[in-house]
């Protein structure tokens, strides 16, 4: 979510990446209250909800390529490899 957090929102990210991610743990009565304010701020739609979640998690999650996407990038690099030595004879 790149657009403009509301105070709510700022909190709820900051305490779900503490409390949630960080430390692994539950979510505390604090953090309840403000999943309850952000839920209504999204006009109590837990689709809109759970991508905002997502977007915590996928900020604070590292990304590992996916086989295709490792073989896609092997093969890209051999086809350069393959063009430079064309275009060198």
């Amino acid at each position: 979510m790149e657009s403009e957090l509301t105070e709510n929102q700022q909190k709820f990210k900051e305490l779900y990446e503490q409390e949630i991610i960080i430390s692994e743990g539950a979510m505390s009565e604090e953090l309840l209250a403000l999943f309850d304010a952000v839920l209504l701020e999204l006009g109590s739609s837990p689709e809109l909800m759970d991508t905002f979640i997502q977007s915590i998690i996928d900020e604070n999650t590292e990304h590992v390529p996916s086989e295709t996407e490792i073989l896609q990038k092997q093969v890209a690099q051999m086809a350069f490899k393959l063009m430079q030595l064309d275009g060198g004879m």
